[in-house]
């Protein structure tokens, strides 16, 4: 049947904002970002969780198979997947929301930057303050600025992923001072404790990274 209708697309700014309160902790949101590495057969995952006067990030790099560009794509559009597909085994994620949500509710930008078994390598950004000014579903094809290319780096791997969160204004408040240092310290242990409980299974055999 076809029926007079009109397309009406969702307001960027108030979406991504409203996906930043779905939930998280910061213990979930990162073991939410590591089930995509588990799902790409990741053998190492490194953590580092970095917060000081200069800058704050999460970055969360693996050697799995990586993301071609189209993937890459993909993988950070909102709702990427349909929870009535058929899923093999050993795909851990079923909306296609987690990479996002779990980002954004740490912080105001997030970057991923992929590497092919080819050797090819593609990068996509989300900056939640550049959405709040355009409005639009704008996703940027390079880092945001200096300081996220040098904090992304390279992958070191044949193929491998890195997921780099900055301005984390969820997780803890700016200015630095040493109380809050000490808070953030505290997470990261907690973090750790999580990931240990959460993936145990995944541990075994393997030393622990976080």
């Amino acid at each position: 049947m076809n029926f007079e209708h009109q397309l009406i697309l969702p307001d960027a700014n108030a979406v991504i904002h409203s996906l930043r309160s779905i939930g998280y902790s910061i213990e979930t949101a990162i073991a939410d970002i590591i089930d995509n590495s588990i799902d790409a057969d990741a053998k190492e995952i490194k953590a580092d969780m970095v917060w000081t006067s200069q800058n704050d990030y999460i970055r969360i790099e693996d050697d799995g198979f990586g993301m071609d560009e189209e993937t890459l794509v993909q993988a950070m559009k909102i709702g990427s997947h349909n929870p009535l597909d058929q899923r093999g085994r050993k795909i851990l994620g079923r909306f296609g929301m987690g990479l996002k949500t779990a980002s954004f509710s740490i912080g105001k930008r997030l970057t991923v930057k992929s590497k092919t078994t080819e050797g090819m390598s593609f990068t996509r950004c989300w900056d939640l303050d550049y959405i709040g000014e355009t409005n639009n579903w704008t996703l940027l094809m390079q880092p945001f600025n200096k300081e996220s290319e040098e904090l992304l780096g390279e992958i070191t791997g044949e193929s491998g992923t890195i997921v780099l969160i900055e301005n984390l204004d969820r997780l803890v408040n700016a200015p630095f001072t040493e109380k809050k240092a000490n808070k953030f310290f505290n997470k990261i242990g907690d973090v750790e404790k999580h990931l240990s409980m959460v993936f145990h299974r995944f541990l075994e055999g393997r030393e622990k990274s976080a």
